[in-house]
């Protein structure tokens, strides 16, 4: 099935047209609007199955690629944080999160970009630096995928321990390059 979406002039908006011949009424030769045609190649498939078989397909790629040596040295540090994370956090929600939350999340996440941006949200930044775990492990896997500089300030003091580890971790990368 094809679907014709013709744009407005304007670029904002636009018009869905579910047969070529209703399409082909709506312009004519001199017409200079964008069109883009959308096919669906596999149809009928529920949204969840659908996602599903993204994700799997999405970590088999990344497996491959780090057998194969083929792998970014963020992949490679991402898929050792969120292996990491799932060991580690525990199953509570802290700073208006959930572990639940994040692990969805980190699933969609497939660049060092996106996951930039995500992190530096105060209530995710806390609860990986704060709530999940104090040791030098965590620190340095979180570090390897995001330079954070310092710990989050919250009301509830921070643990000599904590900071201790972290500074330790920040070290620790700093001599590994």
């Amino acid at each position: 099935m094809k679907v014709w979406y013709l744009q407005n002039h304007s670029g904002r908006t636009g018009k869905f047209f579910f047969s070529e011949a209703a399409y082909l009424k709506a312009t004519n030769s001199r017409d200079t609007r964008k069109v883009f045609i959308l096919e669906m190649i596999d149809g009928g498939v529920p949204s969840n199955e659908f996602s599903q078989a993204l994700f799997l397909n999405r970590e088999r790629e990344n497996q491959l690629s780090t057998i194969f040596g083929e792998v970014d040295e963020f992949t490679k540090n991402f898929s050792e944080f969120k292996k990491i994370f799932e060991e580690l956090c525990p199953d509570t929600t802290a700073f208006w999160t959930s572990k639940k939350e994040l692990s969805k999340n980190f699933k969609i996440i497939n660049d060092k970009k996106s996951f930039k941006s995500y992190v530096s949200q105060l209530r995710v930044k806390k609860f990986l630096l704060l709530h999940v775990s104090d040791s030098v492990e965590w620190f340095e896997s979180i570090l390897k995928c995001h330079g954070f500089q310092s710990l989050p300030v919250d009301k509830i003091p921070h643990k000599d321990i904590r900071v201790k580890n972290f500074f330790k971790a920040k070290e620790n990368i700093k001599k590994s390059k």
